[in-house]
């Protein structure tokens, strides 16, 4: 699935005007297992708490500015490949990769490393 940068709104006076999407609400995919892939436009900047909690077909999410991601945002997402995070990382919710196989992080401070320790992710790469 990919998350469009901009979506048409009609005006309701025979015009149109594009809206540029900021974010996505908590818990909008949670439980869906048909998802297998999300790609994020570069303006969304968070991923909600329980976003995409058990949706354990979830294979791939790639997103350029990613900065916050919520408590159990990946929760239970037991097919989830290695998911990367760059050090624009600024607040990493609790658990928010519980029973996920890998993380791979490049904190940008100790309170995003110590939250990565404490992700719940099965297998933690840590960069400082």
């Amino acid at each position: 699935m990919t998350i469009p940068e901009y979506i048409s709104v009609n005006n309701g006076d025979g015009s149109y005007s594009a809206i540029r999407i900021h974010g996505i609400s908590a818990t909008v995919f949670r439980g869906n297992t048909a998802i297998k892939g999300v790609l994020f436009p570069k303006y969304v900047s968070a991923i909600p708490a329980e976003a995409f909690a058990g949706c354990t077909s979830l294979e791939v999410v790639s997103g350029y500015g990613i900065q916050e991601i919520g408590a159990g945002a990946f929760r239970g997402c037991s097919s989830l490949g290695k998911f990367s995070m760059d050090k624009y990382i600024t607040s990493l919710g609790e658990n928010a990769f519980e029973n996920v196989p890998e993380i791979s992080i490049n904190a940008a401070n100790t309170a995003i490393a110590i939250a990565a320790a404490h992700s719940g992710a099965k297998r933690i790469t840590l960069n400082l």
